[in-house]
């Protein structure tokens, strides 16, 4: 697999691998997963850890996206 510098490369809860442009954010992540999962999102973990949505995602993070059915991303 070829990682280039301008990529960063995070994981779903269930390991697969998502490449999104360097200083990418949870939001960023959400949309890539699935347009609805990002109009819905209203927060994130990484690793585990809650963190705002504008964070910037690092190379090898895992990333679970919170949702809810009603509002849109905040």
């Amino acid at each position: 697999v070829d990682i280039e510098p301008d990529r960063v490369y995070v994981f779903t809860p269930d390991g697969h691998a998502i490449d999104l442009p360097k200083n990418a954010t949870p939001l960023d992540f959400a949309y890539r997963v699935h347009t609805e999962i990002g109009h819905n999102c209203r927060g994130a973990k990484i690793n585990g850890r809650i963190v705002p949505l504008n964070y910037s995602l690092q190379t090898g993070e895992q990333v679970e996206i919170i949702t809810s059915k009603h509002g849109t991303p905040s």
